[in-house]
């Protein structure tokens, strides 16, 4: 997943984390107009990027590590299984960025 991730996101380590998470497709969007406020959704960014994070998240919630607390944590809030997933894909790519820009400093 990480040699996939540097190939398919060259700027991993020079963006913030808002910026790549909507690079990804990741960053939540509000689908509000006047009085109605919508669930925010996810749109754009890479698809082969979300398919990677995916798999990682669906991989990630089933071992025994600090995703899967965080995870078991927001479903225990009450957010849907697919929101939990995809906090959890936000996650992923923000930890992989933030790793990647400490090392070239």
């Amino acid at each position: 997943m990480a040699t996939t991730l540097l190939v398919l996101l060259p700027e991993l380590g020079t963006l913030n984390r808002h910026q790549i998470a909507n690079l990804a497709g990741l960053a939540p969007h509000p689908c509000e107009s006047g009085k109605i406020v919508e669930y925010r959704r996810t749109k754009g960014g890479r698809a082969d990027v979300k398919r990677i994070l995916f798999m990682a998240a669906l991989t990630a919630r089933r071992t025994n590590s600090p995703l899967k607390a965080f995870y078991e944590n927001l479903i225990n809030r009450g957010k849907k299984k697919m929101v939990a997933l995809t906090a959890l894909m936000r996650k992923i790519v923000i930890i992989a960025n933030a790793k990647l820009k400490s090392l070239q400093t």
